[in-house]
């Protein structure tokens, strides 16, 4: 009877931790964290293991090609010989659609080294344009220059003449002030209303070139 009673409790206890480790696996962190990379799906997600649990990581800024698309292989490898096995850290930015984590990952000596730029400047992945804005400061000009020289050196994904109809689908910026952030564009457009309505009223010389310069950055 004891030993059907000790079984049973032991039963119990391994389900209940079952059920809070795999929890803890699908949530995801949201705070920093340290792990190991120990798998790569892609050009631009990671799985990261961290003490008992792990978390499947989005890297931050970067979107580089399905496995299955062209260069997808290509841009894989080049995550896996950057990060695969190595202790990383992962400053989190956000949590996607799919549960993911998203976050840069930094890694090398004293984790100065960051996996999205050195992706992005070997040309392996695009710049995420619309995400951008939610790095931290310096970041989207950062990301952007590493994109642009990237592109202009022809290297990476960057030698397949197919990769243009790709870009396309990022929809990049057209201005420079679309770099800045959603916040600065709301911005710009409450003073484009402030000064059509001024305009309207009183039209002094100020109110005009308001909304000349928004145009401007429109074009």
């Amino acid at each position: 009877m004891e030993e059907t009673l000790f079984v049973f409790i032991l039963a119990a206890l391994i389900f209940v931790g079952a059920v809070i480790l795999k929890t803890r696996l699908r949530s995801a962190p949201k705070k920093d964290f340290f792990g190991i990379v120990i798998k790569v799906f892609d050009g631009d997600t990671v799985l990261v293991q961290s003490g008992f649990a792990q978390a499947k990581v989005r890297l931050a800024g970067e979107d580089a090609p399905e496995h299955d698309q062209r260069s997808g292989p290509e841009s894989q490898r080049f995550l896996m010989n950057l990060i695969l096995g190595k202790r990383v850290f992962v400053k989190v930015i956000d949590t996607d659609g799919y549960g993911r984590t998203v976050g840069l990952v930094y890694f090398g000596k004293d984790y100065r080294r960051d996996a999205s730029f050195e992706v992005i400047s070997a040309g392996w992945a695009w710049a995420y344009w619309q995400y951008l804005h939610k790095l931290p400061f310096g970041y989207k000009k950062r990301y952007a220059a590493a994109h642009y020289s990237a592109k202009n050196a022809k290297i990476g994904l960057w030698r397949d003449s197919e990769v243009e109809l790709q870009e396309a689908e990022q929809e990049p910026p057209k201005t420079l002030f679309q770099l800045v952030g959603e916040d600065f564009i709301r911005v710009v457009d409450q003073v484009r209303k402030a000064g059509e309505c001024l305009s309207k009223k009183t039209k002094p010389g100020w109110a005009r070139a308001l909304v000349n310069l928004n145009n401007s950055y429109e074009e």
